[in-house]
């Protein structure tokens, strides 16, 4: 059952989870594409504005740092940062491709994102506790709820190209303390 939720009840999760400072993500390029899908969470209008620079923190210590997954996809097609604000990755997929949880953790967003977030369709925040989120965005379908307990290596959704998105693909996140981090290093290597 899909619930909606009022911007105050939004912001008093993200406070809860340590999120509140949550920033809004940018538009990419591309052009707005339509939903059929009604959105899980209403707009919040109490985020703040994006930062203008990604974090580039020194790579974790493997005793500090989850062991988190690839999202059920694994080739990048567009990296973090470069010359651009790209605050996550892109990865490769087809409509409907299964995107799973890169680590165990509590859902604080699914849905259409809030506003502000508008660029990312439809979206899933995990809080995997220790200020450490991943945001998966763009999914063509959403299959968990806010509140909602998940696993490693459990379909949170699937690849879709919603937002300002151009072809379907994966837009991954991990934030440390709401910040984006470039999410390799939290990731094993790729064989």
């Amino acid at each position: 059952m899909r619930t909606r939720f009022s911007s105050r009840a939004l912001a008093a999760v993200l406070a809860m989870s340590g999120l509140a400072t949550l920033r809004a993500i940018p538009a990419g390029n591309g052009h707005e594409m339509p939903l059929d899908q009604e959105p899980t969470i209403a707009a919040a209008a109490t985020l703040p504005a994006v930062a203008q620079e990604a974090s580039y923190p020194n790579p974790p210590a493997s005793s500090a740092r989850p062991a988190l997954t690839w999202p059920g996809l694994s080739t990048v097609t567009s990296p973090f940062g470069g010359g651009r604000h790209h605050p996550g990755v892109d990865l490769k997929g087809s409509t409907g491709d299964a995107v799973t949880a890169a680590g165990a953790g509590t859902v604080l967003l699914a849905g259409m994102a809030p506003a502000g977030y508008s660029g990312y369709g439809n979206v899933v925040l995990v809080d995997h506790g220790g200020g450490i989120a991943t945001l998966y965005a763009h999914l063509s379908r959403v299959d968990v709820a806010m509140g909602q307990t998940v696993q490693q290596g459990q379909q949170i959704g699937a690849v879709g190209m919603t937002g300002m998105a151009t072809g379907p693909h994966l837009h991954f996140e991990v934030r440390i303390d709401n910040k984006p981090v470039d999410p390799m290093p939290w990731l094993p290597a790729r064989t």
